[in-house]
């Protein structure tokens, strides 16, 4: 199945399109689906994703992201979901009573910290675990080119990537049921791999100035003792809380990222070199 007909909350129409937001939306709200309220989703974060899956501004000339496939209902909705933000390379959340989603695109940093901001020590990952860590991304699609049958599309690997894991292959199985041609496998592949490879990790607890920001958001982050100035790192999780002497605070979860890993080139030196 090539696309459907989802209802676009832009126009406040409804339309054929294979925009992967739209269709994760209208899953969200269709009565085969989760059946949620309309005033549940997050329709200006959906915009945004429609925008940048539509965008055509690709090395091949091709729209960035389109939804391909089809599912049964048999399937359990967390499956679904996640078939279906595969297409796009994204992350659908909820918080604050609304679902929220964004595709794999680099938003402009929203807000700059320091250790003005800080309320808490700093616990800092600098590698993914074993287990956590790829160097070798390989998966399956199904499209015209391979006459709608299940087919690998080109592995995406990176010698320095390789060389920094001591020579060690390992390699993540990225599955792509709703993508339909492997242009667009491989760059979804891409930015899954050089996003792993943004590996350094921050827990730290802030001030009310972070009640600002949002999962998804991206912030830069000046600590001279770490030797950061102006990192750029991407909000993973955020809570809000009080501590035991009953300050207000908001604790994060920061990932180390680049405007980089969504582009079409492979940038592994990069990383491997912006580490402190």
């Amino acid at each position: 199945i090539k696309g459907k007909k989802v209802y676009n909350p832009v126009t406040d129409t409804t339309v054929w399109s294979d925009n992967p937001a739209l269709c994760t939306r209208d899953y969200l709200t269709s009565r085969y689906g989760l059946a949620e309220e309309e005033a549940n989703i997050d329709d200006a974060l959906v915009a945004t994703a429609v925008a940048i899956c539509d965008q055509t501004n690709t090395d091949a000339g091709t729209t960035r992201y389109t939804c391909n496939g089809a599912f049964t209902t048999a399937s359990a909705p967390y499956d679904i979901i996640d078939g279906l933000l595969t297409s796009m390379g994204g992350t659908l959340w909820y918080a604050q009573g609304k679902w929220r989603m964004q595709p794999a695109y680099w938003p402009s940093p929203v807000l700059d910290l320091n250790k003005h901001d800080h309320r808490s020590g700093i616990g800092v990952a600098t590698r993914h675990s074993r287990r956590d860590n790829f160097n070798v991304v390989k998966g399956t699609f199904r499209g015209e080119e391979s006459n709608w049958q299940v087919t690998d599309y080109p592995q995406v690997d990176n010698a320095t990537f390789l060389a920094a894991d001591n020579g060690q292959e390992s390699v993540a199985d990225v599955d792509l049921p709703f993508t339909d041609n492997s242009i667009e496998s491989r760059r979804i592949a891409r930015i899954a791999l050089e996003g792993n490879r943004q590996q350094l990790t921050v827990t730290a607890a802030f001030g009310l100035r972070t009640m600002q920001v949002q999962v998804g958001d991206n912030v830069r982050l000046t600590n001279t003792r770490f030797g950061w100035t102006n990192k750029e790192f991407q909000v993973l999780a955020w809570n809000f809380g009080l501590t035991d002497g009953l300050d207000l605070q908001v604790n994060l979860t920061l990932r180390e990222t680049a405007e980089s890993v969504y582009d079409e080139v492979d940038d592994g030196v990069v990383y491997e070199r912006d580490n402190t």
